[in-house]
């Protein structure tokens, strides 16, 4: 069914009204806009907010006492892989470097960081795949 249009005279076609237009009587209140309805209302306070003016204890971790002063550039918490994952990057990046500037065997390299000729080799393969 089509929706119905005012008559030529401002009056509905149907008994509906549309909004502002009265019964043409005079004593109705003058039209006002329903902004209140499309106001959103008012939020409710966080259950899980944090309440202010709380002393948090900086207890740090396992690596750093300290959260607010530690050396790392990223928590050890935000960063994928974890603590595990630091050490290991810092370790490839040293074994890195002994190859590249002593040229030191695979062997060697196995046994100076406590890994396996497998994980030196792995660590090798992976730098020549960031160079390509």
């Amino acid at each position: 069914m089509p929706a119905q249009s005012p008559s030529r005279e401002g009056r509905p076609l149907s008994g509906r009204r549309y909004a502002g237009q009265g019964c043409g009587q005079g004593n109705e209140a003058p039209f006002e806009p329903l902004a209140s309805v499309f106001e959103a209302p008012p939020r409710a306070p966080r259950r899980d907010g944090l309440p202010e003016h709380t002393h948090y204890a900086d207890t740090g971790c396992d690596l750093h006492p300290s959260c607010l002063s530690c050396p790392l550039a990223r928590c050890r918490y935000d960063e994928p892989g974890g603590a595990r994952a630091i050490a290991g990057r810092d370790r490839d990046e040293a074994i890195l470097r002994a190859r590249r500037q002593e040229g030191v065997t695979v062997e060697v390299l196995a046994r100076r960081f406590g890994v396996s000729r497998r994980t030196v080799f792995r660590v090798l393969a992976r730098a020549r795949e960031e160079v390509r």
